[in-house]
């Protein structure tokens, strides 16, 4: 139980991303569509059950803070790969595709 409640608030970051990205669709601003994907983050955080319960609190810290410590590796290795063709066939550059 314990495993999937953290795993349910870790998810909440996932959906946060995707939340974000619909509003950017749609022409939002990024503070607006920021602030609108905080919202749902912490509404799935707190419905989660891990703000409660002080073992599931600092579990979901603690994976927190793996996934802090794991995303410059992933950004850094990303940075390092060469462009791919369809990226240079359209100019895209990551989110600044969604940013246009």
């Amino acid at each position: 139980m314990e495993e999937a409640c953290v795993n349910y608030a870790l998810s909440a970051l996932r959906g946060a991303v995707n939340m974000y990205y619909h509003y950017r669709s749609r022409g939002y601003p990024d503070d607006k569509c920021i602030s609108i994907a905080t919202k749902y983050m912490w509404g799935v955080i707190g419905s989660s059950g891990v703000i409660s319960d002080e073992r599931m609190r600092e579990r979901f810290a603690y994976a927190l803070k793996v996934m802090g410590a794991l995303i410059p590796a992933i950004l850094e290795a990303l940075e390092r790969m060469p462009p791919t063709p369809q990226a240079e066939e359209s100019g895209s550059q990551g989110e600044g595709a969604w940013r246009s």
